[in-house]
């Protein structure tokens, strides 16, 4: 069993122990029977015990057994833990390894290091996906703290269950170079940059810009191929500007964002690889009009290193210069116009170039060059658009080899063309075949030539106009317009908008400004669009108990103020109804307050708030809505997890002035089905309320996965990916669908934000940087078309304990969604009676097999149920 130990412990001579103990379990000095070193940890009411278990091949486990939960908590967890055994020193790096298997209904075991002192992370936070049978756990993390005492390893889990544990280590390691996943062909040619003189188009070229907060960055290209001006060959890019119609870049969080774009850079898709302390010259052909226009030449590097000229750029063709001595392993190029305070100017650029040395030079990367287009999302049936360049003196037959791969990462079909191509021609060539609805990746690859982008190009298939009105949204609008058309496109039809925070809307007391915040809802509406107006603080500056901030660009210290209560009630009640009425007949919902009490962004429980605090100024706020509109919706809850706070909550009496409870769950790498104890209790306390209708709104959270991440390894001090796409669009549909079953009317994901050129994260949930889909959109636009946001729930269908089908009634139609979390089995249904559809809406026309993609069943009558194993 161990040898892959050994192996280890051989190949790793650089790294080093940190002082865990007993990491194998084989000791138990005192013969308790429990292992040396660790320890159980969690609320006395959680009936656990720690002990070891023999394996077959006579060494020791840890099995840790949880039978019992008693009053909730932020100590409710079953946890095995060793403390004060571990150090750590400050930006080193390391590695967590172990083995493990369970039976949880979660699914998943949380991981941390923490300060036992400061209740602090030390770097460490992650998911364990756990299965029945034994498997191997990795992760690699940087330390923030220093520390040798006060520390605590903790592995735990909030539900009954059993774990067994083995081979846990911990040791030091070499740091963890970041390096970016979209790399290009390691090359000898003289120039480095792919596709610099645009003679394949510009499919492989994107902007980006120097934009505020954390909402991304740009989607797409400001510019166009131009086959009228160019320096040599046929083509250059072109990039226009005016001040009227300059692209923006919005967001909504705290400081709202509508940033015109007047510096936007065009850069290439994929990093070069260069070698740190060599001299490099990176260089741009520019001409201008009018003459003066400043134009900027960029080399990025990872980690937000770069290397920049802004030169004004003449009516003749120009270069620009960039000498730079690399200081990491991967690079771009990104060249672009700055028009400042100017009304209008249009640069073109040809013949980007990068090559090592103090001189560049113009000529291609590679004589044969294909660029492969990005669709719209959802895209077209037919083949792909990509353009080939000969950029030769002489004459090339070039033959195309295409793949396409599915949602299952099968081959969906293959195929090649040849084309023949004079010297220093492009054409345009058709790749792939029509295909069905769903989500594919193309590959292409080109004899003695490059194909651009460098990864495979992702499509999702699909209907182009779904419904207008839809259960699915978005937290947060993202910050291109493009992307918000594409949203609409898979089916997210609502977005939850931060922009009417107190402070921003009334900065003043008395005095209103919505200029900026209509602006932010008018772009959303404009797509066709719904909006939830969420308005997170119960203060603006002038109106809080809370200290007021020094200095108002202070962030932390704005939220710390605004996060208070009011001083006087009347004050919320005031601007709430103002802003209400201010909506009429644009947003018809509004959510009171983001995460109170538990949380620091509204009433924190460490300035002595309470859920009684809470349910007062809901009250207050519930009635200020419908003075402003009395056919406003309006929605409340503490927005945690259906357990966490609720029944002190409902106690309240406060929620029989809402028309939907919000909830809020992160579930990092847990199974969904985790949730279903938690509703069935909510909704039975509610209906002991008397609230037995009250819908739920789940306004916040997400699972994540992302197959390409742009930089690798990926690390997020908050969010836990999933291990693929595929796990994650059907964790998703299984949350919809439970979610649904208890009556939530609305689901909006978090969050609505991008990535930037080739530095692509997974927070963004349905898109990569560029717009591309990812996997989990396909499975949300089939979602949408089947359960449309007028359901009528009819609950979890009796079945066996590891099958669950939830059974709605919707556009005048029975869908039932099922599956299963045990081992596949064949569904036994009425085809003459029920239309069976898989994950991404296709239809199942062989027999079909239950499994952990959920399944589709759908009779053409309501009030239909479909007899379940």
């Amino acid at each position: 069993m161990r040898w892959w130990w050994l192996c280890w412990t051989c190949t790793l001579a650089m790294a080093a122990p940190v002082g865990l103990v007993n990491g194998s379990f084989e000791d138990d000095a005192d013969g308790n029977g429990v292992p040396d070193g660790w320890a159980t940890s969690g609320d006395a009411s959680v009936v656990q015990a720690l002990s070891r278990e023999r394996l077959p091949d006579g060494t020791w486990c840890a099995k840790l057994a949880c039978t019992g939960f008693g009053r909730p908590g932020p100590a409710a967890h079953a946890m095995l833990a060793q403390n004060d055994t571990i150090r750590l020193e400050r930006g080193q790096w390391y590695r967590l390894r172990l083995r493990i298997r369970g039976d949880l209904p979660a699914g998943a075991v949380s991981v941390a290091l923490s300060n036992t002192r400061a209740w602090s992370n030390l770097g460490l936070q992650d998911g364990i996906l756990v299965e029945p049978s034994w498997t191997s756990f990795e992760t690699t993390f940087r330390a923030t703290e220093s520390i040798s005492s006060g520390l605590r390893l903790q592995l735990w889990w909030t539900t009954t269950g059993t774990c067994w544990f083995d081979e846990v280590s911990l040791e030091s390691i070499p740091p963890a170079a970041a390096r970016g996943r979209e790399a290009l062909p390691v090359s000898t040619a003289a120039n480095l940059v792919p596709n610099g003189g645009f003679e394949a188009g510009v499919g492989n070229w994107h902007s980006v810009a120097d934009v505020p907060g954390w909402g991304g960055n740009l989607t797409g290209l400001v510019g166009a191929v131009d086959g009228t001006q160019h320096r040599g060959g046929q083509a250059s890019l072109r990039i226009d500007l005016r001040q009227d119609r300059l692209p923006v870049f919005w967001f909504d969080y705290f400081k709202l964002q509508q940033a015109p774009i007047r510096r936007p850079l065009a850069g290439h898709r994929g990093w070069i690889e260069v070698v740190p302390g060599q001299q490099y010259t990176a260089a741009a052909w520019v001409r201008a009009t009018p003459a003066g226009l400043p134009a900027t030449l960029r080399v990025r590097g990872l980690g937000g290193w770069r290397r920049e000229t802004t030169q004004p750029a003449g009516g003749a063709w120009s270069q620009l210069r960039v000498p730079f001595r690399a200081e990491t392993q991967q690079v771009y190029v990104a060249v672009g116009p700055d028009l400042g305070e100017r009304p209008e100017g249009t640069l073109w650029v040809d013949d980007v170039a990068l090559r090592a040395g103090e001189t560049a030079h113009d000529e291609p990367r590679s004589p044969l060059v294909l660029v492969v287009e990005s669709p719209a999302v959802p895209a077209s049936p037919g083949p792909l658009q990509a353009v080939i360049a000969n950029q030769s003196p002489v004459a090339r037959r070039a033959t195309v080899r295409w793949r396409l791969t599915d949602f299952d990462d099968a081959e969906a079909a293959a195929g090649e063309l040849v084309v023949d191509l004079p010297a220093l021609t492009s054409r345009q060539v058709a790749v792939g075949r029509p295909l069905p609805p769903g989500f594919y990746r193309a590959s292409v690859t080109v004899d003695d030539g490059e194909v651009y982008p460098p990864q495979p190009v992702r499509l999702l298939v699909g209907d182009a106009n779904p419904r207008a009105e839809t259960v699915c949204g978005m937290n947060h609008g993202y910050p291109s317009d493009g992307l918000l058309t594409a949203s609409r496109r898979i089916g997210l039809g609502w977005f939850r908008d931060w922009s009417y925070k107190w402070h921003d809307v009334e900065p003043q007391q008395g005095q209103f400004d919505f200029a900026a915040a209509d602006a932010q809802v008018d772009r959303v509406r404009a797509r066709d669009l719904q909006v939830v107006c969420n308005l997170p603080f119960p203060s603006a500056t002038w109106a809080s108990r809370g200290p007021a901030p020094a200095d108002p660009s202070d962030e932390r210290a704005m939220l710390a103020c605004i996060a208070h209560a009011p001083r006087d009630p009347a004050l919320l009640a005031n601007y709430i109804r103002t802003t209400v009425a201010h909506l009429r007949g644009r947003v018809g919902a509004f959510e009171i307050f983001n995460e109170p009490v538990y949380t620091h962004y509204s009433l924190p429980r460490a300035a002595g708030y309470t859920v009684e605090d809470y349910g007062r100024l809901l009250q207050v706020a519930a009635a200020a809505v419908r003075a402003g509109n009395p056919q406003a919706l309006v929605l409340g809850g503490i927005q945690a997890g259906p357990a966490h706070l609720t029944k002190e909550l409902i106690a309240t009496g406060a929620l029989r002035s809402v028309d939907a409870l919000t909830l809020h769950t992160y579930p990092g790498r847990a199974r969904p089905e985790t949730l279903v104890p938690d509703l069935a209790q909510l909704r039975a306390d509610l209906s002991a309320a008397g609230l037995p209708r009250l819908p739920l709104w789940w306004t916040e959270g997400s699972y994540y996965a992302d197959d390409d991440p742009g930089i690798v390894p990926y690390t997020s001090s908050w969010l836990t990916a999933l291990p693929n796409e595929r796990l994650a669009a059907q964790f998703t549909v299984r949350l919809n669908a439970i979610l649904c079953g208890y009556d939530t009317r609305r689901i909006c994901y978090h969050s609505g934000t991008t990535g930037q050129l080739n530095e692509d994260n997974p927070s963004g949930v349905f898109f990569e940087y560029d717009g591309q889909p990812r996997k989990v959109a396909a499975a949300v636009l089939a979602f949408n078309r089947f359960v449309g946001p007028g359901f009528v729930t009819r609950g979890r269908l009796p079945s066996a304990p590891e099958v669950y089908g939830f059974a709605f009634d919707s556009d005048g139609k029975s869908v039932t969604v099922v599956w299963t979390t045990g081992p596949p089995r064949a569904l036994a249904v009425d085809r003459g009676a029920w239309n069976v559809y898989d994950l991404q809406g296709q239809p199942v026309t062989g027999p079909p097999q239950l499994g952990p993609a959920p399944l589709y069943l759908v009779a053409p009558q309501p009030g239909q149920s479909p007899p379940l194993p």
